[in-house]
């Protein structure tokens, strides 16, 4: 991830998902970007700690990770309730710590954002194509 996000400058939207969104926040919360984050977006990303299912030090984040992501940031967090890989639980783990956070419920057993449950457009000026280009870089 530090040769992906080195050379990035200005504003920039981050994107990660499953496993690339908890390595997305744990990279922004131990490491400094020059670019400015203004907005992360977490799609069924595991919350790692807590409890001996879901603990793996590689992945854990520290117990001041709140304070130590950028305060530019918002952050948006996406997961479906019945997740088969990601259980729900670990979305209000998250919700628990980051209350600055926007929390999306998605109805369904889907690991990825289907596109009929995007009612609107995400906020930003962010297009489909760009979108997808910062997802794939993030898994």
């Amino acid at each position: 991830m530090d040769t992906a996000l080195r050379d990035i400058r200005g504003d920039v939207i981050l994107i990660g998902h499953s496993l690339g969104g908890s390595v997305l926040l744990k990279h922004l919360s131990e490491e400094a970007l020059h670019a400015r984050v203004t907005a992360v977006f977490s799609v069924s990303a595991p919350f790692w700690g807590g409890d001996k299912d879901w603990h793996d030090e590689e992945f854990t984040l520290s117990d001041s990770f709140v304070h130590r992501l950028p305060t530019s940031a918002q952050l948006w967090f996406y997961h479906a309730k019945d997740d088969p890989i990601v259980p729900f639980s670990r979305l209000l783990l998250y919700a628990e710590k980051l209350s600055q956070a926007t929390i999306r419920t998605l109805d369904g057993d889907d690991q990825t954002i289907p596109r009929r449950s995007i009612k609107k457009p995400l906020p930003g000026r962010v297009d489909r194509e760009g979108a997808t280009t910062c997802k794939s870089l993030l898994r």
